[in-house]
């Protein structure tokens, strides 16, 4: 696994990690991010060890999608 993507491969990531972001703060006004989390609860959330194995970027912001949306419930 290498970070040195094609121009069109880290397009696509970019527009994957945006569109992560922009979800989660389509309700930026509304309601809180996380409604009834501290930010020491949302950050041991999301706080775990680096892989040690290399992994596929897009699985990584899939899963980080899913946590995201996970503690948002």
């Amino acid at each position: 696994m290498t970070l040195d993507f094609q121009s069109e491969q880290l397009r696509d990531l970019l527009y994957q990690a945006s569109d992560i972001v922009v979800r989660l703060y389509a309700d930026i006004g509304k309601k809180p991010i996380y409604h009834g989390k501290s930010p020491s609860e949302v950050r041991d959330y999301f706080e775990e060890p680096l892989p040690v194995e290399p992994q596929d970027v897009s699985s990584l912001l899939e899963r980080w999608r899913t946590k995201s949306l996970r503690l948002r419930h």
